[in-house]
């Protein structure tokens, strides 16, 4: 099985994202893609964890897509 998620990219330097945790995940930093690809049996449960954080100037707006 894959399961697809996004996290944010910065396309300026005053607009840092740090990942945290991507739960063992492959991240692409340029896309922001993470995958993860993994088995799972009949019944079975599987739970990821993505944090991240975003820190900007308070001067600026910040929209995120």
């Amino acid at each position: 099985m894959i399961v697809l998620d996004q996290t944010p990219v910065s396309k300026f330097e005053e607009i840092e994202v740090n990942i945290q945790n991507v739960s063992g995940a492959k991240l692409n930093k340029e896309s922001g893609e993470v995958k993860w690809e993994f088995t799972l049996k009949p019944m079975e449960k599987k739970e990821f964890d993505l944090k991240y954080s975003v820190k900007y100037p308070k001067s600026r707006n910040l929209t995120i897509e």
